[in-house]
């Protein structure tokens, strides 16, 4: 088996870019996807891709540890976070790869699963930043509601009235709105690796 072709595809997800990998092989209708996204370095990242392709294709997609060793050591330099991304996107679609030849998911390859279930939570209202703006912590109406319902989790962005990511008193009011139906269990989460220090993100 080998590998005939690598590409990319770009969706665009508003504040960022998603990344798609298809790694495929001679073998007809046996292809793998992986993900490689990188907030605002898309076209970073797709160029790495690029200059990645020369070096696997043909190589066999089933020799996952070989083809990593190659991307990571081939050129002179080490890569950094876009060069990283862009392999772990072709690394994921490999054991796509290797699953699917298998028969087998690929977490069984990996040392089978670790958890029974696996808690989700809602980003951004399914993708409305407007909605979310808007709706401060109250449940939506229409079609929107039994999605909601079906998620006892949100990631949102607490926006301040001037639109300012973060306001301490925007987050306090979001949080009660959210945690004040103990009857829904619903619970507000935020992430801001570049907003504050490891103190206030351990808070």
């Amino acid at each position: 088996m080998k590998i005939t072709n690598i590409s990319t595809i770009v969706v665009n997800a508003r504040m960022r870019n998603w990344i798609f990998v298809k790694v495929e092989t001679n073998t007809p209708g046996l292809y793998g996807w992986g993900e490689a996204t990188l907030e605002w370095k898309t076209k970073g990242v797709v160029g790495s891709i690029e200059d990645l392709k020369p070096l696997i294709l043909g190589q066999d997609p089933r020799r996952i540890e070989h083809i990593w060793q190659i991307m990571h050591r081939q050129y002179f330099w080490r890569g950094g976070i876009v060069t990283m991304s862009a392999m772990s996107g072709i690394d994921q679609a490999l054991w796509d790869i290797k699953g699917k030849e298998l028969g087998k998911p690929v977490c069984e390859l990996l040392g089978g699963p670790v958890r029974d279930t696996l808690r989700l939570y809602d980003h951004l209202g399914g993708g409305s930043l407007e909605l979310v703006a808007l709706r401060q912590g109250k449940p939506p109406k229409g079609a929107a509601a039994p999605a909601f319902r079906m998620f006892l989790l949100f990631k949102v962005m607490f926006l301040s009235p001037k639109g300012d990511l973060w306001s301490p008193l925007r987050e306090a009011w979001t949080r009660f709105r959210l945690e004040s139906r103990p009857a829904q269990g619903r619970r507000a989460c935020r992430s801001g690796p570049n907003e504050f220090g490891p103190l206030r993100a351990m808070h």
